[in-house]
């Protein structure tokens, strides 16, 4: 592990060689003095120290790791010279590698390579800081929920970093909103029986007896804030603060729009914040209707130099850095209010960075030093030709001249701006034919990968009907996904088994074979018998339940109905882990998701597999895949029907959903294994679904779909994904059904193309297919090594695993 300390060591060497001859660019609003712990993590990105488009100063990190090691690092260089001083540090899954960082420095510190490591940051101190005198202010809160409750955040911040930290319970500004007053007295599911708060009932008078109990909690969680603001005040404000970014752009729970001198406040939740909140909630139907208690920014700023950091990983996060980085203040983006203050910071991942123009300038001067090569023009260009919404032929130099990239490629051009337009055009039609032709090919077996069970169904569920007749196709689906099916659902499929229905359907719940089951299935959904289609889910469901707690006969089935219906559910909190039989329960549940649609487009069952990876476990920072327990699972099934070609989910690394990205790893080691089949010829195809998109120049495939063909999509879809027709934990940028959002996307990608190549080129098409189109699929192939190439070696991760064993709660 002596790897993982090796640039620390050299680190403010670097800069010194590679920065100081560099003028530096000054901000807009100030020049920051970086400390030294800054100053090594600065060089070892390889960025300046300022960029003239950017108001506020960036430090770049290559991943989550190294981001929650700058912080922690950050930390303690700020905690041994503020021992009295007050924080406040962010929850949710950003901070993992901080909070992680922070208890193996606390347990390792006296440890020679540790020391070594430390001394190198200028940290020379014989044990960790004393840090029992600090002073801990929580950022936020929601509302109406226990502080008790296991993902509260009062609960997550004791968990992480008040017991890591040894602060005195008298200096912990914790926001315990339901043990006084109305609450306390009448219980929280009496005045909030449905776990929602209507702000609007305080503008009439009360109703009923409920309606003047609920408008006496607002009142009271009103009073609570200006309480709360009022102790941070009497604190003297915070002198350390780490944040994080929300999709839309709330700097924490602040939302956009926000005074930039406000206070502790209620919240209300909007729907892509309640779709952010829902894996801690239980769902969005539990974080739909709550509300936020949050701090102001007024709150956050009280004092001029105090540190402040905005945290953020991921290339989900790329448009909310952007806007609060290259924007001047402004209360759209709260963030911005940042420019203002000397110590304040954005410590942010590469793809977190990925849209800050003048680093992706500096990326094509670098790839550049040595000419322009193809992918490079056709990536400069294809983003010019969309920013200025024309086609790609129809570009001129003033078009080109003004962006930074264009200019570039103007300065230096490897031939004629007509003929570098033509061919980028060309290459384009060169990867629709790719499409078409997608069948074309001398392959003959395609393993289908899945993270999660509709995950192929929403990337490349079209494709299916090319490919189920030109190929041995065979399925894996490699996490359960019990996650995504919700209490709610299991509730309504009980609901469904009355006594008299189960009675009947004994012999199909008890001694039918699964096969027939399906062909069931297959007619209900040919003669689009919705009724019978649900009521053979229950069927499938209960099917399940009876093989889960191993029950021999209708009575024990009745009975352990009734303890689901009357006691588990009702008595387990939102949010909360299920049992181990209701996981499996769930996860069976998805899994016959997929044996149904496969078998829609006559697959047999043996054609399907289910491979429950251990890594997927439902924890509060996902479980890192291990060779045994992940890897070698899926190396057997390769290596069993050797493929030609493997589908693999190809989203980058970020969160949510992580499960893609280790999905990824986890057939990429298989791969890599020493025992696995060699296939001189082996193809990737990436795709991508709902989560992520790819970028039109990053594809080779461009698949043609009709209107026919989402039409079937979405029949498929609600027909088979019953657990996901209202999906607990939805895309926060689209509310409806996954089906309609990844038809969406479908078209999207098809008015992308017929804005780069003309709408002449499609409507006068001579291929049917292409004249037809209303969507477009991108798939992206891959070479072997192309593909290692874009997965992060597992192997280093399992390292880092084992580098934090015992060091984490």
């Amino acid at each position: 592990m002596h790897k993982l300390y090796n640039y620390a060591a050299t680190g403010l060497l670097l800069f010194i060689i590679i920065f100081l001859p560099i003028s530096l660019q000054a901000y807009p609003q100030h020049t920051p003095h970086w400390t030294k712990v800054e100053q090594i993590f600065l060089a070892s990105s390889g960025r300046q120290p300022g960029y003239s488009h950017e108001y506020a100063p960036v430090i770049e990190t290559r991943n989550q790791y190294e981001l929650g090691k700058l912080t922690a690092m950050r930390f303690i260089e700020w905690a041994k010279d503020h021992p009295n001083g007050v924080i406040a540090l962010s929850n949710g899954n950003t901070p993992e590698y901080f909070i992680k960082f922070l208890r193996f420095y606390k347990k390792n510190w006296h440890k020679p390579h540790v020391q070594a490591e430390l001394q190198s940051f200028g940290i020379k101190l014989k044990s960790f800081p004393d840090t029992s005198n600090l002073k801990f202010v929580q950022i936020e809160e929601s509302y109406p929920l226990s502080a008790s409750h296991y993902k509260s955040v009062s609960n997550y911040l004791k968990r992480h970093y008040i017991q890591v930290l040894g602060i005195k319970k008298q200096n912990t500004l914790l926001m315990d909103l339901t043990s006084k007053g109305i609450i306390a007295e009448k219980g929280l599911k009496v005045v909030f029986m449905s776990g929602k708060v209507d702000l609007s009932i305080m503008h009439h008078k009360p109703s009923s007896q409920l309606e003047a109990w609920q408008q006496q909690a607002i009142k009271e969680l009103r009073a609570f804030c200006a309480e709360y603001e009022n102790k941070i005040r009497a604190w003297g404000g915070i002198d350390f603060f780490v944040g994080t970014l929300s999709y839309g752009g709330h700097f924490g729970s602040i939302p956009p729009g926000s005074a930039f001198d406000s206070k502790t406040q209620i919240v209300k939740l909007d729907y892509m914040s309640a779709a952010h909140a829902a894996k801690d909630m239980g769902g969005i139907e539990h974080a739909r209707g709550k509300i936020n208690v949050t701090i102001g920014m007024g709150s956050i700023s009280l004092k001029p130099n105090a540190v402040l950091i905005i945290s953020a990983a991921g290339e989900s996060k790329a448009e909310v850095v952007r806007d609060s980085v290259e924007n001047q203040i402004t209360r759209r983006y709260p963030a911005t209010i940042l420019q203002r203050f000397p110590n304040a910071r954005f410590y942010v991942t590469a793809g977190a960075a990925k849209l800050l123009d003048d680093r992706r300038t500096e990326d094509v001067q670098v790839k550049t030093k040595f000419g322009w090569t193809q992918a490079l023009i056709r990536e400069v260009v294809i983003e010019i030709a969309q920013a200025e919404s024309k086609a790609i032929l129809m570009l001129t130099p003033n078009d080109l001249e003004k962006y930074a990239r264009g200019r570039l490629l103007l300065e230096n051009p490897p031939k004629p701006l007509a003929a570098m337009l033509l061919d980028v055009h060309n290459n384009l039609i060169r990867h629709i034919e790719n499409g078409i032709k997608i069948s074309a090919t001398k392959a003959k077996k395609i393993l289908h990968t899945g993270p999660h069970h509709d995950d192929i169904m929403l990337g490349y569920y079209p494709v299916m009907d090319v490919l189920s007749f030109k190929f041995q196709n065979n399925f894996a689906y490699l996490t359960s996904g019990y996650n995504s099916v919700s209490d709610a659902y299991i509730m309504s499929i009980l609901n469904r088994a009355s006594d008299w229905w189960l009675n009947k359907e004994e012999n199909n719940i008890f001694r039918t074979s699964y096969d027939k089951i399906i062909n069931k299935f297959i007619n209900y959904y040919v003669k689009q018998d919705i009724e019978q289609m649900a009521l053979l889910d229950t069927t499938i469901a209960l099917r399940h339940l009876v093989s889960v707690y191993d029950i021999k006969n209708l009575d024990q089935l009745k009975q352990t109905i009734r303890w689901l219906k009357d006691d588990y559910f009702p008595n387990k909190h939102p949010g909360n882990g299920d049992e181990q039989n209701i996981k499996l329960l769930k996860g069976m549940m998805r899994e016959s998701e997929v044996d149904r649609m496969w078998s829609l487009k006559n697959f047999s069952l043996h054609n399907v597999h289910h491979l429950r990876s251990e890594f997927y476990n439902g924890k509060e920072f996902a479980k890192t895949p291990g060779i045994d327990t992940d890897v070698l699972p899926f190396l057997r099934l390769y290596n069993e029907f050797k493929p030609d070609i493997i589908t693999v989910a190809d989203d980058p690394n970020s969160a949510p959903p992580v499960t893609h990205y280790k999905v990824l790893q986890i057939i990429a080691q298989a791969l890599r294994h020493k025992d696995a089949v060699a296939k001189e010829n082996l193809q990737i195809w990436g795709y991508r679904n709902v989560w992520f998109r790819y970028r039109v120049q990053d594809a080779n495939m461009l698949i043609p779909v009709s209107e026919q063909m989402l039409e079937n999509q979405r029949k498929v879809f609600l027909a088979c994904f019953n657990t996901q027709k209202e999906a607990s934990f939805p895309s926060p940028f689209f509310e409806g059904d996954f089906s309609a959002l990844s038809a969406k996307i479908q078209r999207e990608q098809y008015a992308t193309l017929n804005t780069l190549l003309g709408e002449e080129y499609f409507t006068k098409n001579l291929i049917p297919e292409i004249r037809n189109a209303v969507g477009f699929i991108y798939m992206n192939r891959m070479t072997l090594d192309q593909f290692f190439q874009r997965a992060e070696d597992l192997q280093h991760n399992a390292e880092v695993e084992d580098f934090f064993a015992g060091d984490t709660a």
